[in-house]
């Protein structure tokens, strides 16, 4: 599993290099970070996913800013149709627990995939279903 490093890209994205301010909402933040994700997602699915059989549950994940949780994009094969179905999901939980709240947002080929991943809507959509399911898993730890 990849896990986009937060203090790295807090400093390579949302700070003012000349006056050392954050210029950014945590909306904003949590939205690139989400780009970034489906872009490396993306990415390894071209090289890593095979059309057809099963495979190693691919997983891209980052911390969600002001929060203590962790959210990830995921590709695996499905377990009923493994032969040529993906699905995609989003996952979010608290850091260093169990207890993962997810999504199946996708199901379709590799080819189906990528294209989904593609489209200019897919990474607001994607940051607003990150954002639910932290927002739930906040409300089960309190």
């Amino acid at each position: 599993m990849d896990k986009i490093n937060n203090f790295q890209i807090n400093n390579n994205l949302y700070l003012d290099k000349t006056k050392g301010k954050e210029l950014e909402t945590s909306g904003d933040k949590i939205l690139k970070l989400v780009s970034h994700c489906v872009e490396n997602i993306q990415e390894k699915a071209e090289r890593e996913v095979p059309e057809n059989g099963k495979f190693t549950k691919l997983l891209v994940g980052f911390d969600i800013p002001e929060t203590q949780n962790e959210a990830f994009i995921g590709i695996e094969h499905d377990e009923l149709n493994p032969k040529d179905t993906r699905r995609v999901a989003i996952h979010a939980r608290r850091q260093n627990t169990d207890k993962i709240f997810s999504n199946y947002i996708f199901k379709g080929t590799k080819k189906e995939i990528l294209e989904y991943f593609k489209a200019p809507e897919r990474k607001e959509e994607i940051y607003e279903i990150v954002k639910n399911l932290s927002s739930k898993v906040d409300s089960s730890y309190t």
